[in-house]
């Protein structure tokens, strides 16, 4: 990927685009897959994708918009897209929208891309976001999530619950079909000096949920960062105490020197014993750019 684009992951694609445009829409779990990029004045990117049994017939679809558009005179297929994507280019008062589509056959997958330049059409860097876009391979052992402030690489066989992006934290949750007593938590929390008044040691600690018996903590390091780990337990419910099993949980946290923000990362199963360790495959990356505009809508992820 070109270098002058910064890279994000979500539900199965990456795609790359200018650092300066922000994501302003997330779709969750249960929402259609899609992404919203905004820079300070304008809305820049929508991407849009689905699966789909077969390729779909996209120059049919273009025609067919452009049959429906309000001036059909101000829109027209274009033929200097890279490989294997066709859309239709429209000019108007806002300047002008490219709307173009792929079908990656490999992964069955329908891509559209929405692409608005105010203030004339920069074909090389429209181009390099369009040669971006790529679906995740569905045979790597891990999967990668990328996107405000975040950055996770996770074993394919966890998938994304839920998403909190309240104000000052974004906050991912994942956990395995199957296996609804394992839940792997990920957050990136700002403003640490409003809201940190003591060591990260103690702000862990503080964050261990009530009954629980702290096991170990120890200090260590995360991207080369002093991090502080501990372990705790408490009991898992009536049934799970009469075979023997209690709540276990691993929690890391650290705060970044580069970007200022906390990342807490926790990892709780129930089980019969007290060793836990983290899944295999599991990466926090940290020392990201901060991003300059939020998330607009969201609903559900080292």
């Amino acid at each position: 990927m070109p270098e002058a684009l910064q890279r994000t992951c979500w539900r199965g694609i990456e795609i790359g685009h200018p650092a300066e445009w922000e994501l302003a829409l997330l779709s969750g779990v249960d929402e259609p897959c899609r992404l919203t990029f905004v820079d300070r004045c304008f809305q820049r990117l929508d991407v849009r994708w689905r699966p789909l049994d077969r390729a779909p017939n996209l120059q049919g679809l273009l025609k067919l918009h452009t049959r429906r558009a309000k001036d059909p005179a101000a829109v027209s297929a274009m033929s200097d897209l890279p490989a294997d994507w066709c859309g239709l280019l429209r000019r108007g008062d806002e300047g002008q929208v490219v709307h173009a589509g792929r079908f990656f056959e490999a992964a069955k997958l329908l891509v559209e891309v929405s692409l608005i330049w105010p203030e004339g059409r920069p074909t090389e860097l429209e181009r390099q976001i369009l040669n971006s876009v790529a679906p995740q391979p569905a045979d790597a052992p891990r999967r990668e999530w990328r996107a405000l402030g975040l950055d996770v690489a996770l074993g394919r066989a966890f998938e994304l619950r839920s998403v909190d992006t309240a104000v000052g934290q974004v906050r991912w949750e994942f956990g395995r079909p199957g296996r609804a007593e394992e839940v792997l938590k990920v957050s990136r929390l700002a403003l640490a000096e409003h809201w940190l008044a003591g060591s990260v040691r103690a702000w862990l600690e503080s964050e261990l949920d009530e009954g629980s018996r702290l096991l170990w903590q120890r200090p260590g390091q995360i991207n080369g960062h002093p991090s502080q780990a501990l372990a705790s337990q408490r009991k898992a419910g009536k049934m799970a105490a009469l075979r023997g099993r209690r709540r276990v949980t691993l929690a890391v946290a650290w705060q970044c020197p580069r970007d200022g923000r906390v990342y807490h990362v926790a990892w709780a199963r129930t089980q019969s014993d007290e060793a836990i360790d983290w899944p295999d495959g599991l990466h926090v990356a940290c020392c990201r750019p901060v991003p300059t505009v939020g998330v607009a809508d969201a609903g559900a992820a080292r």
